[in-house]
C-alpha cells in the first residue's frame, strides 16, 4: 500500500510573505517621496538663485564646418558681429576650432539658451591678416 501524505499548511507561509512584500512596497514608495521632495527643494533652491543673478550674458550661435547646426557660445567681448571669425574650443579635449558666428544676442541668465555654467565661451576673434 502507498504512503499517504500529509500537505503541510502553507498558509501561513504565504501570508508572512505577501505582508513582508507589502512592507517593501511601503519602504519603496516613502523612499520614492522623500528623494522627489529633495529633488523639487534643489530645484527650487536653483531657480532662485538664477532669478537672483542680474548678469547679462552675450551669447552667440557659432556655425563649425562638421556641423550644420549652431553651437551656442558665451563671449566676453560683446563687439562681435555676424560673420565674424572666431576660434571656440569643441569637445571634451577642447580643441580650437575655426568657426562663424551666425547670431549675437544678450541675454538674463533665465533666457539663455543654454544652461550659462555648461556654456563654453569664445577663445578670440580671428583676425584678418
Amino acid at each position: 500500500m502507498g504512503r499517504i501524505r500529509k500537505r503541510r499548511n502553507t498558509a501561513g507561509a504565504n501570508t508572512a510573505g505577501i505582508m513582508r512584500t507589502q512592507a517593501l512596497i511601503r519602504t519603496s514608495t516613502k523612499r520614492k517621496r522623500n528623494m522627489n521632495e529633495q529633488g523639487n527643494r534643489f530645484r527650487r533652491q536653483k531657480q532662485e538663485e538664477i532669478a537672483k543673478d542680474t548678469a547679462v550674458y552675450t551669447c552667440c550661435s557659432v556655425k563649425l564646418p562638421f556641423s550644420e547646426k549652431p553651437y551656442a557660445y558665451r563671449a566676453e567681448d560683446s563687439a562681435l558681429q555676424i560673420e565674424d571669425r572666431v576660434i571656440v574650443p569643441v569637445g571634451v579635449d577642447n580643441e580650437e576650432t575655426e568657426g562663424v558666428v551666425v547670431s549675437v544676442g544678450q541675454y538674463a541668465r533665465i533666457a539663455v539658451p543654454y544652461p550659462v555654467e555648461r556654456t563654453k565661451t569664445i577663445l578670440r576673434k580671428v583676425t584678418e591678416g
